[in-house]
């Protein structure tokens, strides 16, 4: 279903895009709820059958598994969460409009998501978190290319009182200063971010960007010449690049990057392959 987002939003827009996203959070719900349930009642029959001696052994061999440690929600690597920069200096395709209802879309994510509040303080493995995590920054991210940052915002308070100190989370507070225009600001969250991970590439891109906007052209030429070291066939990098040669005046360079930009993003797929998880491992 990430990967189905990322389509819809690439063939018929962001408001189609979100109506996938608002799928993906019913399902985290329903699931979580069902395995909640199961669990619960599982440790109901436990501790009544405790009181048969004969019993004493199995049932100590099985309390020990700790509730929803075999939760079946697919849950990506650690990299490959988030979706492709938002930003117009990051984007070089051309996105289909849709015709949904946005109002239609805001209030169905707003029913979601209250439901969801209410079953935040009960437990489970910390994948399972991750996992609306990753959804509500999807959320934020799709909000923000439709230029709700408003909306985008609450999506990412939604994912800080999960994680409040996840890299991911601070990088998209990063991002809505920038689409805010609140450069310092945001230049503290992808710092930030890059101190609890050094190689996350797109706080590295969008730093970069944020120093060439505050006017350190030359430190912004650093930070995106070392995202390419780490990535060098993600085009976003090359692209903006680009643009601060550009503004430099040095304009044979910058049309190589923009050459390399359009090369790699040629035969980019909408999603990493190593992003969609494997049914077999």
């Amino acid at each position: 279903m990430f990967t189905r987002v990322h389509v819809e939003e690439y063939c018929n827009g962001g408001e189609a895009a979100l109506i996938v996203a608002r799928e993906m959070l019913e399902q985290w719900k329903e699931i979580y709820d069902a395995r909640m349930a199961e669990n619960s009642l599982d440790t109901d029959r436990q501790y009544s059958v405790v009181s048969d001696p004969d019993s004493a052994d199995k049932v100590a061999r099985h309390v020990v598994l700790s509730p929803l440690e075999t939760l079946a929600i697919p849950v990506l690597g650690p990299n490959h969460l988030l979706p492709s920069p938002a930003g117009s200096e990051c984007e070089g395709s051309v996105r289909a409009s849709s015709t949904i209802a946005p109002s239609r879309v805001e209030q169905a994510l707003s029913e979601v998501a209250s439901s969801l509040t209410s079953s935040q303080p009960r437990p489970g493995p910390q994948q399972v978190w991750d996992l609306q995590i990753r959804i509500w920054l999807l959320v934020a991210d799709l909000y923000l290319k439709l230029g709700q940052t408003n909306q985008a915002i609450s999506c990412v308070q939604e994912a800080a009182t999960i994680a409040p100190a996840s890299h991911h989370v601070l990088y998209f507070k990063g991002l809505v200063h920038v689409y805010k225009n609140e450069f310092e600001e945001a230049k503290v969250h992808f710092n930030d971010a890059l101190a609890l991970n050094p190689h996350h590439i797109k706080s590295m891109q969008h730093l970069g960007l944020v120093h060439h906007y505050l006017g350190s052209h030359r430190l912004a030429e650093k930070m995106l010449r070392d995202a390419i070291q780490l990535e060098p066939l993600v085009h976003q990098s090359w692209y903006n690049l680009g643009k601060v040669l550009e503004f430099l005046g040095e304009n044979e360079a910058a049309a190589d990057c923009f050459m390399t930009a359009v090369d790699i993003e040629a035969t980019a797929p909408v999603l990493p392959f190593t992003a969609v998880p494997l049914c077999f491992e």
